[in-house]
């Protein structure tokens, strides 16, 4: 009994990880981490990416108008938000409206996505390519 409930959580987690993060509507906090990955990513050699919420590279989905907090912990990978899919130096395509502190690794970046604010948008690290996730804003 106990092998079969190892199974169906093994599923479950694979199922999780797999799907994409819908974030409920509302002030709502998410966890941004760092973790090494078992092959490079994308083709690009990077083999670290952020986590949402413990998923690597989760695309998740936001509303506009509310309010999103995003806890950063991912030392020596400045995160933000950007128009851009790639990330990488120099902060391409940053978006600054409706975010504060943007590029942090430690701390807290608030994000309030308005009418004006292009979808999808992305997750980027400001030192290496690849290393986010899509962010999609419904009205």
């Amino acid at each position: 009994m106990i092998k079969g409930f190892r199974a169906i959580l093994a599923i479950a987690i694979l199922a999780l990880a797999a799907c994409n993060l819908t974030v409920p509507t509302g002030d709502f906090n998410i966890a941004v981490t760092t973790k090494t990955s078992a092959d490079p990513l994308f083709g690009r050699g990077v083999d670290v990416t952020y986590t949402v919420n413990g998923v690597q590279g989760a695309p998740i989905t936001l509303t506009r108008g509310k309010t999103y907090t995003f806890g950063v912990n991912s030392p020596g990978h400045p995160f933000y938000i950007s128009s851009n899919a790639d990330g990488g130096p120099g902060f391409p395509g940053e978006i600054t409206t409706g975010v504060t502190n943007s590029r942090t690794e430690f701390g807290v970046l608030s994000f309030t996505p308005d009418n004006n604010t292009p979808s999808p948008i992305y997750y980027n690290c400001g030192v290496h390519l690849d290393m986010g996730g899509m962010i999609t804003l419904t009205p």
